[in-house]
């Protein structure tokens, strides 16, 4: 068979087709040859030679058939042959390769992954942080060496067993929920705390699930941690620590609560005059020792603050700097060192600049915390400014208020700018050494700009000074009140303050007369509760001369002195003086008991609360939630607590007149009431008398009522029978008019026809005219009966008139009476 006529053709057919097998047999060798390293080589290499014998043979074939040395039948079933046979196990030799090969891949891949899961697993056995693998309910499938280790639970006791079995109770909640973000988002569930049960206590894990996934999805998690058990530690520690300071701070401000309450009395008595000085330096001394305390208690807030993650609520009252400042500057121009002698230089000039500045904003904090703020820059710079001056001035930045407070002192090096809002850092220089403080001033300056949300900045150069820049968020369109000329006379005549910014206020001789409500009682009885027996003096000292003392020292004291008060005189005392921190009962628990049990308004029995707690807000507002009227800091001062007290007696004196007068109104009102009640009682029983009257009339109405109806219904009766005999006369009438026509003929004819007749004929005629006459009479009868039942209709008529009536007048005193009725209902309610 040839497959063109062209010998050419055939030619070029064959050199084609042999050059194309030679290029791809060579391609084959050289692939083959670089897989000469595979564990496969010699079988591609058997297929590579027999696909090469495969291809000479056909060659051999074809051109044995094309110079005929093979006839075309042979060639053709050698082809069949070949087809059906060579090429059949070519495809079988290289699908067995092909299998092979997938075969050893898998196995290779197989060998990988399970040298890598090995791995894997030694690497979260051997970790040093804990490890825990769980499945989807949670369970512990893995439980590495470290978590053992820090548990002190081998992994043979832990396996199987659900996680949250391993956890605190105050913790299953928050594993509960990071598994269902687990499950939710399939991602992971983010960092959370958990504490651990242990043998000997517990360890505090930071732990994130991980999902581990499968083909089939989710199948587990793996729960890598961090052991934060040390750091917890710490943590508690300074927990432990701030609370000890705020503890501290307490029992320290309430002994020197008592100490300048006393000194300052003893102070203002002329006896004691020869020993003034000495008085004046034991107040000094507590004044500074007072300072520091509250420095120490604020740290102690800001400190808590931090801890707990929690910054406090931004303050949003409105500060006016300008009387901020007067006050501070005075403060400071009276405090004194640690040798009593002035804190601020003889050389040195303290000047307050902020009344020159013409419209100050209105500053948007807290006014005591602004006050301790100035008054800690301005006792810092007095520390280390030896001559020259120290200056306050203002600036106003958009939205924000720049204090500055410039001073002429020897300045601080660069290298230490950044330490000193540090608590208990201070900048030890030659000359500073010999200065007093502990270094907490500037940090508690910092922690109030921060509870502000406000900055501060200090530009300063060795040898040329410090600038201290304040900035604090104020209102845009709401100013201080321009100061009068007259201010600093008027500041300058003012007496010594008793401490720095605790708002002192000078002690007056001659103390206001109280407002005393009308009691029996010859002057207002005031219960003292507090736990010191100092305490109680301060308050004697201070208010004996015009109030009526009596003392309890603790809650349940005050309670039973506050119930024989109520047996005795069936009144509790005019005020209660209340100390918050005393032992068993609290001031909140007392207040909220005298709340429930014996007078709930706070006018009637006015409840103050005098405490050395911090912080003072906090305290404040936790004091009046609890039925407290007022809040008095320790150490206070006397003058302020008279004021409040004054005007506390003072509402209380005016409520209880406005409630007399209420009262008297009241029964006023009552009188008056009574006596148009008893009027409108005597109309009630007139218009009673009148309704019975009238019920009466009304059920003899009823009863004629009831005849009238048994009338008419005779009188229908009647009428029908006598409608009835009319109709009988008138056909009667018409019968005795045909009969007379009838008779008048017929006896004309009988008269004419016999004679014989006429007696019979006027005997009959006789005898009908009697008839007709009895007919007659019985019509006249029937007539006068129907002019006697008319008559009577008519009289019954009027009858039912007449109850119409009665009955409309009888529901007219009904009206009235239901109205009297309501009228007297109101009255008494009244």
């Amino acid at each position: 068979m040839e497959v063109t006529p062209s010998p050419f053709c055939r030619w070029a057919n064959l050199v084609l087709s042999l050059s194309g097998a030679v290029v791809v047999s060579i391609d084959q060798v050289h692939l083959a040859y670089q897989c000469r390293h595979v564990k496969l080589f010699k079988m591609k290499a058997s297929i590579l030679i027999y696909q090469l014998v495969t291809f000479l043979m056909y060659a051999l074939i074809f051109l044995a058939g094309r110079f005929g040395l093979l006839a075309l039948q042979p060639e053709q079933a050698v082809y069949c042959y070949f087809d059906a046979t060579v090429k059949v196990l070519e495809g079988a030799m290289l699908a067995l390769l092909r299998c092979y090969e997938d075969s050893e891949v898998i196995k290779h891949w197989h060998a990988t992954a399970t040298c890598i899961q090995k791995d894997l697993n030694s690497m979260i056995m051997q970790e040093h942080v804990p490890i825990i693998g769980l499945d989807m309910d949670f369970k512990i499938t893995s439980w590495n060496d470290c978590i053992a280790k820090l548990s002190a639970i081998a992994s043979s006791d832990a396996l199987g067993k659900s996680f949250s079995s391993f956890l605190m109770p105050d913790c299953q909640e928050d594993f509960a929920k990071a598994c269902d973000r687990l499950r939710q988002s399939k991602k992971a569930s983010g960092l959370f705390e958990v504490s651990l049960k242990l043998k000997t206590g517990e360890a505090t894990l930071m732990m994130n699930l991980v999902p581990r996934s499968e083909q089939q999805g989710l199948c587990g998690a793996m729960a890598i941690s961090q052991d934060l058990t040390e750091i917890s530690q710490i943590k508690a520690v300074e927990s432990k620590k701030a609370q000890l300071l705020a503890v501290m701070g307490h029992e320290f401000r309430s002994p020197l609560h008592g100490i300048i309450g006393l000194i300052t009395s003893m102070v203002t008595n002329p006896k004691n005059s020869h020993v003034k000085k000495q008085l004046t330096m034991i107040r000094a001394c507590s004044a500074r020792l007072l300072d520091l305390t509250t420095n120490v208690m604020d740290m102690s807030e800001a400190e808590k603050r931090r801890q707990a993650g929690a910054p406090a609520a931004r303050p949003t009252q409105k500060v006016n700097f300008r009387e901020i400042a007067s006050e501070v500057v005075m403060m400071t121009n009276l405090a004194v060192d640690k040798a009593n002698r002035p804190l601020l230089k003889p050389d040195v000039k303290l000047v307050n600049e902020l009344d020159q500045f013409q419209h100050l904003p209105l500053v948007c904090g807290d006014p005591y915390k602004c006050t301790q703020l100035l008054y800690n820059l301005l006792t810092n710079a007095c520390k280390f400014t030896q001559n020259g001056s120290i200056r306050i001035r203002a600036e106003r930045q958009q939205s924000t208020l720049q204090i500055h407070v410039i001073d002429s002192g020897p300045g601080i090096p660069k290298d230490s700018l950044g330490r000193i809002f540090r608590a208990f850092e201070q900048e030890h220089s030659s000359e500073a050494k010999s200065f007093q403080g502990i270094g907490l001033g500037l940090s508690v300056v910092q922690d109030i700009i921060d509870l502000h949300e406000g900055t501060i900045k200090v530009y300063s150069e060795v040898g040329q000074g410090s600038d201290f820049v304040v900035s604090l968020p104020c209102f845009e369109s709401e100013y201080c009140p321009e100061p009068e000329p007259d201010t600093e006379e008027q500041d300058s005549k003012q007496a010594i303050p008793t401490s720095p910014p605790t708002k002192a206020h000078p002690v007056h001789d001659a103390p206001p007369p109280v407002p005393r409500a009308d009691t029996g009682r010859n002057r207002p009885l005031i219960l003292a509760v507090d736990d010191e027996e100092v305490n109680h003096q301060v308050l004697k000292d201070a208010l004996s001369d015009q109030f009526e003392i009596i003392s309890a020292m603790d809650g349940p004291e005050a309670i039973s002195i506050l119930t024989d008060l109520k047996k005795k005189e069936g009144m509790p005392p005019e005020l209660v003086l209340l100390d918050v921190q005393m032992p068993g009962m609290t001031g909140y628990e007392v207040c909220k008991y005298i709340r429930k049990n014996f007078e709930a308004s706070k006018i009637q029995l006015p409840i103050t609360l005098l405490s050395a707690k911090c912080p003072t807000n906090n305290s404040a507002i936790e004091g009046l939630d609890a039925g407290a009227s007022d809040y008095i800091p320790k150490p206070f001062d006397v003058e302020l607590l008279r004021k409040k007290i004054s005007v506390a007696l003072e509402v209380q004196s005016e409520t209880r007149g406005v409630q007399r007068r209420d009262h008297h109104l009241e029964k006023a009102m009552l009188i008056t009431a009574e006596s148009k009640l008893s009027q409108e009682a005597q109309r009630t029983q007139e218009a009673l008398s009148k309704l019975k009257e009238s019920e009466r009339c009304l059920e003899e109405m009823e009863q004629q009522l009831q005849k009238r109806i048994s009338i008419e219904e005779s009188n229908k009766a009647l009428e029908h029978e006598l409608q009835k005999a009319k109709d009988r006369i008138r056909t009667m009438e018409q019968e005795l008019e045909k009969s007379q026509a009838i008779s008048c003929d017929e006896g004309l004819r009988q008269r004419r026809a016999t004679k014989v007749c006429e007696k019979d004929g006027q005997t009959e005629q006789f005898r009908q005219l009697s008839e007709d006459l009895h007919k007659s009479k019985v019509i006249i009868d029937l007539q006068a009966r129907l002019s006697a039942a008319e008559t009577a209709n008519q009289m019954v008529t009027d009858r039912l008139r007449l109850q119409d009536q009665a009955s409309a007048d009888m529901q007219a005193l009904l009206m009235h009476g239901k109205l009297l009725g309501a009228r007297e209902s109101t009255v008494m309610g009244g």
